[in-house]
C-alpha cells in the first residue's frame, strides 16, 4: 500500500490522490482524480477527510456498516453509524468497514483501515507553548491528518485538565462532547493545527505537519508548557508538573479507548522538551540532578496500557529541543557588544550561545548513550548574530528550501517577505521565536527524531562531525589542557553534526589519572605531555581529539622593510598559533598595536628619519582562551627621511627650473634625469641641505625630459636616502 496525500491507494486502484496545496494559504483537502476505470477499489484510514469538489455527481451507495465502536462521553456502546459520509461536500471516514460511492456515476468500493497514530507530549516553558508568535502563520496541516490538545498555561489545573482534553478525536465531540464542560475545550479545537483550524503559536504545528509527511501516521499532540518556568517547577510534587500529568492522563485515558474502538494503531510515543531559559544561573549538575529526577518520574507515572495489551506503555523516547542561554533577562530584543568589533546592536544576539548550566546539562544527556534522551533540535544556536557581525539564517533556508522561500501551507497568507528569512529578527526577534522561526525548529525536531528513531532512513550523504566549544558555546577548542579548578575557563562541551547522531558517538581521556565528569564536562588532576580527550563516531568513519596543552614558540625571524611614514612587519608561521600580537616600544614599555592572523602586517602613521623598536608575539587557544606565547622576536629600523615633492618648469630657452620644499634632517639633496620615463636614470648633481631650487642650462630644445629627486643623509654607516618623489616631465623651451 502506498500513502498519498493523507490516504492510502492499493497499487491497483482507479484513483489517484494529488496534493492540492498552495504554499501561501491553508492546506487544501486531498483531492481524488478518476484516471481508469477498470478497477474500483480505494483504502483509507480511519479520520481520513477527501475533497469532492471535482465530481459533478457524488452519491453514497452504501454508508457501510463499521467494525469499530464509537468514543466519547455519555455515548451507548455501540459500532460507528457508517464507514464513510459526505460532510460538507467531503468524504468523511467515521468508521472501520467497507462502504461504497458513486462518483460522476461510477461506483467504487472504499475501505477503511484503522489509522496509524503517533501520540507527543510537549512540555517545557514559554517557547514550548508558543508565546508571541502569529498563529496565522502557523503550518496549516492536512484536515484530518494532526489532533492538538493545548491546556492553556495560565488556567490549567489539575481539577480542571480533563476539560482540555476531548472525549474523542474525530467528529462533532472533538469540539463539544467533553467530560460535561466545553469551557476550555472550546477556545481550542481538536482540529487547531489543520486547513480547518484557527492554527497556534510555538512549533507544534511544525512538529506535527514534519512528522505527519514524512511517516504517513496522523499526529496527536498534548501541550502542558508553562511560560517562565523554572525546572524546579517540573519536579514531581510540583505545580507544573501536577498539572500537566493530570493533562496527559486524560488523554492516555482517551487513546486507550480511541485504540480499544478500533479507529487507531500506536506507532510512536513520546515527549518533546524545550525548557531551561529560566535557570540560566543554575549549575549543571543542579540541572542534569533536577532534570533526571523529572525525567524518571514522569516516565515511571505516565506509564500506562495504552494499547490494550495487558501490559504498561512507557514513552519510548524523550526528545530534547536545544533553548537558549537566556543571559540577557529583560524583555524583548538582547543588546550585545564585542570588543573586537565596533559597538553594534543584536538581535538574538550570540549571549544566546553560553554554555551555562542548563545547556551544558542537556548537552551532556543527549550525548549519553545510557538513556532514551535525545537531542532532536539546536537550530536556534544557527541563528544568531556573531561578534563578527555573521549569522546563519539565509544560508540556512537556502539549503534547506528552493530559492531560500518556505513551501509549506501556512493558515493565513503572509507578506512575501515573511517567505524569505535572512537575518535573526526574521525568525528570533525577542526571546521568543518569530512563528517561521518555530515553524522550522519544529520541523527540524520532527525530522530529526524519525531520523533517531528509526522511522524513516538517514540521509546518507551528511558526514558526522564533532566540535568542541568552551563556555562562550562558539569558540572551538582544539587543544586540551586540564584546571585544577572547575570555573568556566575549564568548560569543554562536544556538540555532535547532525544531532541525530549524538548517540553515536564515544569520548575517551588517555590519562587514567585524571578525572572528566561528563555532568559539567570539567576535568580535575594534572595532565601529563601526551594526554588526549578523543570523540570517536562508532562507525569509525571519524575521529577528533584535542591535543595536550598548547605551547608556541616565538617566531624564528622579523624583517622589517621601512619607508617615511609607515614599516611592513614580516616574520616566520609559528607552529600551533591561531595569530599574532605586535607591539611597539614606548618611552612606557611596550603597547599593543594590533593583532593578526597573517604573518605580516603594515604599520601606519610612523614619523620619517625616526628609530623605532617593535615585537611580534603569537598567541593561540585553550579551551577558548587565548594563551600567549612566553618570549618573543622583535626587530629595530629608521624610518627613511621624507619624500620631498618635485616641482619643474621651462621658463627660458634651453633652461630648466626645479624646486622643492625643503625637508629637515636632510645632508642634501640629488636630481636624476632621463630622456624616457621608463627608461635609464642618470644623476644630474647633488645639492646641499635647505636647497630649495636649482636651474639646469644647456638642455636641448623641443625635448621632453623627465626629473625625479630625493633627500639623503650622511650616518655613521654611510648615506640613507628617502625615497624618489613622483617623476616630473619637462618639454624645454
Amino acid at each position: 500500500m502506498k500513502k498519498i496525500g493523507g490516504l492510502v491507494i492499493a497499487l491497483f486502484s482507479v484513483l489517484l490522490i494529488t496534493a492540492a496545496i498552495s504554499p501561501d494559504v491553508k492546506a487544501s483537502d486531498s483531492a481524488v482524480k478518476v484516471t481508469d476505470s477498470s478497477n474500483r477499489t480505494l483504502a483509507i484510514y480511519y479520520g481520513d477527510i477527501i475533497s469532492l469538489e471535482q465530481f459533478s455527481t457524488v452519491e453514497v451507495s452504501d454508508y457501510g456498516e463499521a467494525s469499530s465502536e464509537r468514543v466519547g462521553y455519555g455515548v451507548v456502546a455501540e459500532k460507528d453509524y457508517a464507514v464513510i459520509d459526505i460532510i460538507d461536500g467531503k468524504l468523511c471516514a467515521v468508521g472501520v468497514g467497507k462502504a461504497s460511492v458513486k462518483l460522476d456515476g461510477i461506483s467504487y468500493t472504499v475501505t477503511v483501515e484503522p489509522a496509524p497514530i503517533s501520540m507527543f507530549f510537549l512540555i517545557g516553558q514559554s517557547n514550548m507553548s508558543g508565546r508571541e508568535g502569529d498563529n496565522t502563520a502557523s503550518v496549516a496541516c492536512a484536515d484530518g491528518q494532526v489532533y492538538s490538545t493545548y491546556a492553556h498555561g495560565d488556567v490549567l489545573t489539575v481539577s480542571n485538565a480533563p476539560y482540555f482534553v476531548p472525549s474523542s478525536l474525530v467528529g462533532e465531540s472533538s469540539e463539544v462532547n467533553t467530560k460535561g464542560n466545553n469551557k476550555y475545550l472550546g477556545d481550542y479545537p481538536v482540529n487547531s493545527l489543520t486547513a480547518g483550524g484557527n492554527g497556534k503559536e510555538g512549533p507544534d504545528s511544525g512538529i506535527a505537519y514534519e512528522w505527519n509527511r514524512i511517516t504517513g501516521d496522523k499526529v496527536w499532540l498534548v501541550n502542558a508548557s508553562q511560560k517562565s518556568t523554572p525546572i524546579s517547577k517540573w519536579l514531581k510534587g510540583e505545580s507544573e508538573y501536577k498539572q500537566s500529568v493530570a493533562l496527559f492522563k486524560s488523554a492516555q485515558k482517551v487513546m486507550a479507548q480511541e485504540i480499544k474502538a478500533g479507529h487507531f494503531i500506536l506507532k510512536n510515543y513520546g515527549v518533546f522538551w524545550l525548557q531551561g531559559c529560566a535557570d540560566g544561573a543554575k549549575t549543571a549538575e543542579y540541572y542534569y540532578n533536577s532534570f533526571m529526577s523529572m525525567y524518571n518520574s514522569l516516565m515511571t507515572e505516565l506509564a500506562y496500557d495504552i494499547d490494550g495489551d495487558g501490559s504498561e506503555d512507557f514513552f519510548e523516547f524523550f526528545n530534547i529541543i536545544m533553548p537558549r542561554a537566556g543571559s540577557e533577562s529583560s524583555a524583548g530584543y538582547r543588546k550585545g557588544t564585542y570588543d573586537d568589533t565596533p559597538d553594534v546592536r543584536y538581535y538574538q544576539s550570540f549571549l544566546d550561545l553560553e554554555m551555562r548550566g542548563h545547556r551544558v546539562a542537556q548537552y551532556y544527556i543527549c550525548n549519553n548513550p545510557d538513556n532514551n534522551i535525545y537531542l532532536v533540535s539546536n537550530l536556534g544556536d544557527s541563528w544568531v548574530t556573531m561578534p563578527d557581525g555573521s549569522d546563519g539564517v539565509e544560508d540556512y533556508f537556502k539549503s534547506h528550501y528552493k530559492y531560500g522561500r518556505v513551501d509549506y501551507p501556512v493558515q493565513k497568507k503572509q507578506p512575501e517577505k515573511w517567505y524569505y528569512p535572512k537575518t535573526p529578527a526574521d525568525v528570533h526577534d525577542n526571546i521568543h521565536y518569530n512563528q517561521v522561526g518555530y515553524n522550522e525548529i519544529g520541523i527540524d525536531a520532527a525530522r530529526n527524531a524519525a531520523y533517531t528513531h528509526s522511522r524513516v532512513e538517514k540521509p546518507a550523504d551528511i558526514k558526522t562531525t564533532v566540535k568542541f566549544y568552551d563556555w562562550t558555546g562558539y569558540r572551538e577548542v582544539t587543544q586540551s589542557v586540564v584546571y585544577t579548578n572547575t570555573g568556566a575557563d575549564s568548560l569543554i562541551v562536544p556538540v555532535v553534526y547532525p544531532v541525530y547522531e549524538s548517540k553515536n558517538v564515544t569520548y575517551s581521556i588517555s590519562d587514567k589519572d585524571i578525572t572528566y565528569k561528563f555532568y559539567d564536562l570539567v576535568r580535575t588532576g594534572t595532565v601529563s605531555d601526551g594526554t588526549v580527550i578523543k570523540a570517536e563516531g562508532t562507525d569509525g568513519k571519524f575521529t577528533v581529539e584535542l591535543e595536550p596543552e598548547l605551547k608556541l614558540s616565538k617566531p624564528s625571524s622579523v624583517d622589517a622593510k621601512a619607508y617615511s611614514d609607515y614599516a611592513i612587519l614580516s616574520w616566520s608561521k609559528v607552529k600551533s598559533a591561531a595569530g599574532y600580537r605586535i607591539y611597539m616600544k614606548t618611552s612606557s614599555g611596550w603597547k599593543a598595536v594590533r593583532t593578526t592572523v597573517h604573518t605580516s602586517y603594515t604599520i601606519t602613521g610612523l614619523s620619517p628619519d625616526k628609530k623605532y623598536t617593535f615585537c611580534v608575539r603569537a598567541y593561540g587557544y585553550q579551551l577558548g582562551k587565548a594563551v600567549f606565547a612566553g618570549s618573543y622576536s622583535s626587530i629595530s629600523f629608521v624610518t627613511s627621511l621624507e619624500t620631498p615633492q618635485l616641482r619643474v618648469a621651462s621658463t627660458a630657452k634651453k633652461r630648466a627650473t626645479l624646486a622643492w620644499y625643503d625637508i629637515s634632517g636632510e645632508s642634501g639633496y640629488q636630481i636624476w634625469y632621463s630622456s624616457s620615463k621608463n627608461g635609464k636614470y642618470t644623476k644630474l648633481s647633488n645639492y646641499k641641505a635647505n636647497t630649495v631650487k636649482v636651474y639646469e642650462t644647456g638642455l636641448k630644445s623641443g625635448k621632453t625630459y623627465y626629473f625625479k629627486l630625493r633627500a639623503y643623509k650622511k650616518t655613521a654607516n654611510g648615506y640613507s636616502y628617502s625615497d624618489f618623489s613622483d617623476i616630473k616631465a619637462l618639454k624645454i623651451k
